[in-house]
């Protein structure tokens, strides 16, 4: 009686430790993929940024030139 008492004590203790060890390492794991998301989302924020920035001068370049073009045509 004596023996699987302690068998059952030493199996709570080490199954009480392993999951506090899991939980511990769930967290810092999830800590980290919140990190990582954050990042990926500043730099997918900064990418549509340049994306709108570049489109922007791209729209700006054609129409200059369309309407340079266009006096061009009318003086010739």
């Amino acid at each position: 009686m004596e023996i699987s008492l302690i068998s059952s004590l030493t199996i709570a203790v080490i199954t009480f430790i392993n999951n506090q060890r899991l939980q511990r390492l769930t967290n810092e794991q999830q800590k980290k993929l919140v990190d990582i998301n954050n990042t990926y989302q500043q730099e997918s924020e900064k990418l549509k940024t340049q994306l709108v920035g570049e489109k922007s001068e791209q729209d700006a370049r054609r129409d200059y030139e369309y309407e340079a073009r266009k006096r061009l045509y009318q003086e010739y």
